[in-house]
């Protein structure tokens, strides 16, 4: 069911770490202790794989959205104040270049 589980939020969460855990021999044999782990985690031998295309893209989201968050904050603060002027820079929050560097 771990699979399964959805976890949304800012914090990130090891199911992915938690499923090759529990589904390494060792655990499944119950010949686990404190001490297994404590390898496992010194050796890094559980490693979680992603798709490169996958990392990139949500990081060019989570950019963009941050980009746009502080714009938007501009935009309202000036308004707050009475200022029209940010107005004309609401066009640039629809095409913007994001910068990712990966590896």
């Amino acid at each position: 069911s771990l699979r399964n589980m959805d976890v949304v939020g800012d914090i990130r969460n090891p199911v992915e770490y938690l499923v090759e855990l529990l589904g390494m021999n060792a655990f499944i044999g119950n010949t686990i202790d404190t001490s297994w782990l404590d390898g496992i985690i010194k050796e890094k031998s559980v490693e979680l794989k992603y798709d490169d295309a996958d990392v990139v893209f949500y990081a060019a989201v989570y950019r963009a959205m941050r980009m746009l968050k502080t714009r938007q904050e501009e935009v309202l603060s000036a308004l707050g104040k009475g200022q029209l002027g940010p107005l004309d820079q609401l066009s640039s929050m629809n095409s913007f270049p994001v910068e990712i560097a990966f590896k």
